[in-house]
């Protein structure tokens, strides 16, 4: 039994409030024909969406039996549209991408209910069984009218609620609905709108005039009747699979483009990720050690002069203990005479091409290197003495041909190889004897033209010396004295002074700058205290104090030459320190020091600086690309779910009036969304994992060695499927929004 009592509905359009219907008072029976007539906009569609829980009213309430509609909640009005309610629509809505029998069937599904029998009973009753396999834009206007009543009836409801239904068809196809209708009646109430009043006339039982949202006549004898309880059902998994893959249309183009922005996305910015985090320096160890150059050299670069181009003292302690369990050795200056010792010749008349290189004699090209260095053959023995050197075949062709003194500060007569070993020579008043002569290239030196390989050989090692390790510690050179280019001091601790030496002062007695007594306010007479200091780092002198008395007041600071004798600097400047055989873990260590004016040199230093520019361009590059296409693929997820939701809006009106619930529907658009983040991240992780190892084989085969620099790490896998979630839960509130508008916005405006 339907109870309407004191129901009035507004809408609210853009312009006015129109009262589509007016303080209806009514009460239907179980059964019979009940016809609604009367003009356009009257009402009677707006009644028969109120009757069929697909609104509520403005006033009043609206009873089926017992159950108040008003107070149903949104899951409980789909399960009374699913179990009370079957609509017959004007225009039919059904779902073209099924057949007839799934049709009929997915109303079944909705209560979960299967019953093949029943459909096929129902088809043979309405005599479409040879149109079962049938899709729906096969069939006539006729035909889909029996199909609609089909699907209306298979559930059993209480009440059928049929919107001109005979609108759209012919007079036989009409009278054929009517009579079914008729039938139908015998045991339900089957509620008609309708402009046919002939029809009304022949066919119903009851006929009803609405005039302005008002009914003339409404008197019914009815029984009571308040025995129902509303059944939730659960639907079916046949039905969710149905929806997903059959009637819900997805906008193929948009899914695909959706798809394919979400990748390049997720790529770009996951293997951004991955270069961010990518270790160079243990890239740069592992291919060392794999591809067995697992050497390296730690050299000092600091061109302010000649002095800080090697190790101070303490980067040397720095240095020293670290590496103290590895196999390393050193290359150094040797500074002597208080200078850094260069190679000079008597003879530099007459150069050819192979000797023109005798100008490149200078502190960065001397270089006194530990034996162990050699992988050379050689001539004669290898040092083991004081002052004792080997020399390249490069020196000594040059020494043959442009001369150097002997011990004795004459020119040395030597015509070859053999007569220059256990000679003992004297450059710039250093005195050295030559024990051995490493071959380097003995053919260089008959060629017409030097190119640019052989230049590199020849300058590497011309002035290379390779000496015992103990070299420094046992040759008897001359102590170095302090120099001011070396040493410096300072007044109180604070102010730096320039000064001379001069031995005819004495000892406890300094001459004061002009501008040291004006700034310092200091007389003649009176006792200050001098600090030196260490300039460069190279002496490793304690704390030093000197009260002296200022005697006069000079041009300069001058004090005695003798006050600092003590204070001597070392012969060994180291230059570079030479590691062998490194572990991967001592290169990483190595690799991954940063201290100013500190280099490290491999093998692969040079590939390893230009990719590690590379690939920071490619990392700006592809961090870019990656929030470009985030942000374009925002945009086409936007458009894909606003045209997904407006092609299947009549589908999901369709449905809800059969009794579909909201979460239903935002189930299956929530998983066709997750599936183009499904796919997304299944894609992306194959082109990370393959561009890693293709970007990995490239690199390679172009250094010509095998090296690792793209590395696998989670947070390139993680990163994109984070940012796959945040961009699937904008889509999903998006989702939830659209499905509201529809649901909230559209049913109560759309005619049934």
């Amino acid at each position: 039994m339907i109870k309407i009592k004191n129901v009035s509905k507004i809408y609210e359009t853009k312009y006015e409030l129109v009262k589509a219907l007016n303080n209806i008072n009514i009460t239907l029976p179980d059964t019979g024909l009940v016809c609604l007539l009367g003009k356009s906009g009257s009402g009677k569609s707006t009644l028969l969406n109120l009757i069929g829980g697909l609104d509520y009213p403005t006033e009043g309430d609206i009873f089926f039996n017992n159950i108040c509609l008003n107070n149903l909640s949104s899951d409980e009005i789909a399960n009374y549209r699913n179990e009370v309610v079957g609509f017959v629509f004007q225009e039919f809505n059904l779902l073209e991408n099924l057949t007839v029998y799934e049709n009929i069937k997915i109303v079944l599904d909705m209560q979960n209910k299967k019953d093949e029998e029943k459909i096929n009973n129902i088809l043979n009753e309405l005599d479409i069984m040879e149109l079962k396999n049938r899709k729906i834009d096969e069939l006539s206007g006729g035909q889909k009218a029996r199909v609609v009543i089909a699907r209306a009836i298979v559930k059993n409801p209480k009440i059928i609620l049929a919107d001109e239904p005979t609108g759209n068809l012919d007079q036989k196809n009409s009278d054929e609905v009517w009579k079914l209708l008729k039938e139908i009646s015998k045991t339900k109430l089957v509620i008609v709108v309708s402009h046919d009043k002939k029809s009304a006339t022949n066919y119903a039982n009851t006929i009803l005039d609405i005039v302005d949202g008002v009914i003339k006549d409404s008197n019914f004898d009815v029984s009571e009747n308040n025995n129902f309880d509303l059944k939730n059902y659960e639907y079916s998994n046949n039905l969710i699979k149905l929806l997903y893959k059959k009637v819900f249309n997805t906008k193929r183009n948009l899914f695909i483009l959706a798809v394919i922005t979400m990748t390049m996305a997720m790529f770009f910015y996951g293997f951004s990720i991955m270069l961010t985090k990518f270790d160079i320096n243990e890239s740069h160890a592992e291919a060392l050690v794999n591809n067995h150059k697992n050497n390296i050299s730690i050299i000092k670069n600091d061109d302010k002069n000649s002095y800080t181009m090697g190790f101070n003292v303490s980067e040397m302690n720095y240095f020293s203990s670290l590496i103290q369990n590895y196999d390393y050795y050193y290359g150094s200056n040797l500074i002597v005479n208080n200078e850094i010792f260069t190679f000079n010749f008597n003879n530099t008349n007459d150069i050819t091409e192979y000797y023109k290189f005798y100008r490149n004699s200078d502190f960065n090209t001397n270089i006194f290197v530990d034996l162990k260095e050699n992988k050379f053959d050689y001539l004669g023995r290898y040092p083991s003495e004081a002052n004792e050197i080997m020399i390249s075949n490069f020196l000594a062709d040059y020494i043959i041909r442009l001369g150097v003194n002997n011990i004795d500060n004459q020119a040395l007569e030597v015509f070859n190889y053999n007569d220059l070993l256990n000679k003992e020579i004297l450059v710039n008043n250093v005195s050295f004897k030559i024990t051995g002569i490493y071959l380097v290239d003995e053919e260089i030196k008959n060629k017409n033209t030097i190119n640019i390989d052989d230049e590199s050989l020849i300058l590497q090692y011309l002035y290379r010396y390779y000496i015992n390790p103990n070299f420094f510690e046992i040759s008897n050179f001359n102590k170095n004295s302090y120099t001011n280019m070396t040493l410096g001091l300072k007044y109180n601790n604070n102010v730096t002074v320039n000064y001379l030496k001069d031995e005819n002062i004495n000892l406890n007695q300094i001459i004061v700058g002009e501008d040291l007594a004006d700034n310092e306010s200091i007389t003649i007479g009176d006792k200050i205290k001098i600090q030196p200091y260490d300039l460069y780092d190279l002496y490793n002198i304690k704390e030093l104090n000197y009260e002296l008395e200022v005697i006069s007041v000079g041009n300069i600071t001058t004090i005695n030459s003798e006050l600092l004798k003590n204070i001597n600097l070392s012969h060994q400047l180291v230059k570079e320190i030479y590691i062998n055989n490194a572990s991967k873990t001592q290169l990483n260590n190595l690799l991954s020091i940063n201290k100013e004016h500190i280099e490290f040199k491999t093998a692969y230093s040079e590939d390893i600086a230009n990719i590690k520019i590379l690939v920071n361009q490619v990392k700006t590059i592809f961090t870019f690309l990656g929030y470009l296409f985030s942000i374009v693929n925002i945009l086409i997820i936007s458009i894909y779910i606003h045209f997904m939701f407006k092609s299947n809006t009549e589908k999901i009106n369709t449905l809800y009036s059969l009794g579909i619930k909201d979460a239903i529907i935002k189930e299956i658009f929530f998983i066709k969304t997750l599936s183009i983040g499904i796919i997304t991240l299944i894609i992306t992780y194959i082109m990370i994992t393959t561009s890693t190892i293709l970007g990995n084989l490239i690199i390679s085969y172009n250094l010509g060695y095998s090296i690792n620099i793209i590395k696998f790490n989670y947070s390139s896998y993680l990163y994109p499927c984070l940012l796959i979630i945040v961009i699937l839960l904008y889509s999903i509130i998006f989702q939830m929004l659209k499905i509201k508008k529809i649901f909230i916005k559209n049913i109560p405006k759309i005619k049934i």
